[in-house]
Formats: structure tokens, sequence, C-alpha cells
């Protein structure tokens, strides 16, 4: 099931045991952009997800779609109930599963990269002591500086980086 309708996820299986899966694609190789849009500083910035940009996303996508739709076959064929009303591709051919993405695909919000660390003629933003090319006395210790996104939660990685730019900060001065 995919929605965002909490209701709809009341209505269908709120009395009963469920067992769901979250197809998710870890490593996309779309990319988007955070852009400036004005010289105020508290306008918001042009965001870009960039979502399913890369052909290859789709690719992953729907073979995952795919497993994840056989899995839930056998455990009907094995004696699980499925719900009804459950929001799925209308079949398992490549326009529908395409078109299924295409509709409840949903970036998960962990953003990294905007602002990788790299060296400036490959398109970095920080050096390796996280220090902006360019702008003196501004460092960057977030998920933006990774020049890969990883797969798995930001939470820890960030709190990593965040411990080691202070050590770099303190040894500084």
């Amino acid at each position: 099931m995919a929605t965002d309708d909490i209701q709809e996820v009341k209505r269908l299986i709120s009395n009963i045991g469920v067992f769901t899966m979250l197809v998710t694609l870890t490593q996309p190789l779309s990319r988007g952009s955070v852009r400036l849009s004005s010289s105020e500083p508290f306008t918001r910035p042009k965001i870009d997800f960039g979502f399913l940009s890369n052909d290859s996303d789709l690719v992953v996508g729907r073979k995952a779609v795919k497993l994840a739709m056989k899995l839930g076959e056998r455990m009907r064929e094995s004696g699980f109930p499925l719900g009804k009303g459950l929001t799925v591709p209308e079949s398992d051919g490549q326009e529908d599963v395409d078109k299924y993405i295409r509709k409840w695909g949903r970036p998960t919000y962990h953003y990294a990269g905007t602002c990788r660390m790299a060296k400036v003629d490959e398109g970095g933003v920080v050096d390796d002591e996280l220090r902006v090319h360019g702008v003196k006395g501004l460092r960057i210790c977030d998920a933006s500086i990774f020049p890969q996104i990883i797969s798995a939660h930001l939470q820890a990685p960030v709190v990593m980086v965040a411990e080691r730019c202070a050590d770099m900060i303190k040894a500084s001065y």
C-alpha cells in the first residue's frame, strides 16, 4: 500500500495485523539542485528534486516494485489475507509499474550532496576541512557535504561530521 491518506490507512487496516513493504531507492542517480531565488536572505531557495530524472532510477524502481508485488502474491498464496483496495500497480507490466512509480513515488527527505566536499574543479563547494571554497571563515558541516548519498539514515554520519568539524575549528585556534 502506498498512500499519503491516513484516513484510507485507518479504514483499510486499523483493526487487523499487517505486514508492509517499503520499496526505497537508496542510491539514486538522479540529481536535483538548490539555487538562490533572490539576494534576499529570507527568500526561499529554488529547489528542483530531479526526482526520476535519471532513467536508471526508474529501472531499479521497476525491479523493486515487481519484487514487492511477487512477495505480496507469495504471502497471499501462503494464506495471509491481503487487504482490499490496496494501492498497487494495475499489473506487473512495465507501463503500469512506471505509471505507479511516477504517481506514488516520493523522495525520502534525507537530502545530501548540495554542497559536496571535493576540489573546485570537480564541482566541490567545500574542502576536506569543510571550508567553503572562496569564502573566508565559513564552514559547512551537515549532510550537504557528502560527495555521495549513503544508504542509511543521515543522523549518525552528520553527528560524526559535526564533531569532526568542531575538532578542526578548535585545532585552528
